[in-house]
């Protein structure tokens, strides 16, 4: 049985064989929530400092966020500070940052590539969803659109920080 997400045999197994430790923590859901943290500066220096004592205080190499919904064209300069921030406080902490992104191949009002590649260590791109339960019928992640993302990526000062994640199932309009 699996302990939880600090189960101590995972964690040994994953040292032993050089696997960094690098856990998900997502804002899915209240994004009402996620905005008032990044629209206050301070709300963004308490919540980067409790990720960096999670990171610390558990021994993982780094964290991965999945902040989500943010789609509102004055969440984007909170954003490139919070990554900024996050991602000077963790590297000081000797911590890897990681962030999942929509993928977009076009500019965002919200999601700069640019930014968050010159802050984080990874951009993790959610390649995935483009026809979704509920859309018409059609490919999750369709060639086209995955070649426009890349191709935006490229243009951006580091993309050798991108890393493109794509589904392993299907979906059905109903």
């Amino acid at each position: 049985p699996i302990l939880g997400p600090d189960d101590p045999e995972i964690l040994a197994a994953a040292r032993q064989h050089g696997v960094a430790v690098i856990p998900l923590v997502a804002a899915v859901e209240s994004v009402a929530d996620l905005r008032r943290m990044l629209h206050s500066p301070e709300s963004r220096a308490a919540h980067i400092q409790v990720l960096v004592n999670l990171a610390v205080s558990h021994g993982y190499d780094g964290l991965d966020l999945d902040y989500e919904h943010l789609w509102d064209p004055m969440d984007r300069d909170p954003l490139a500070a919070f990554a900024h921030e996050v991602s000077a406080a963790m590297h000081a902490a000797g911590k890897r940052i990681s962030m999942a992104v929509p993928s977009l191949p076009d500019p965002s009002t919200v999601w700069s590539y640019d930014d968050l590649s010159a802050s984080l260590d990874e951009v993790h791109l959610m390649g995935y969803d483009f026809h979704t339960v509920g859309s018409h019928a059609g490919p999750t992640s369709p060639l086209g659109w995955i070649d426009a993302v890349g191709a935006r990526v490229a243009q951006t000062a580091h993309p050798e920080r991108f890393t493109l994640g794509l589904p392993n199932y299907g979906v059905s309009p109903s």
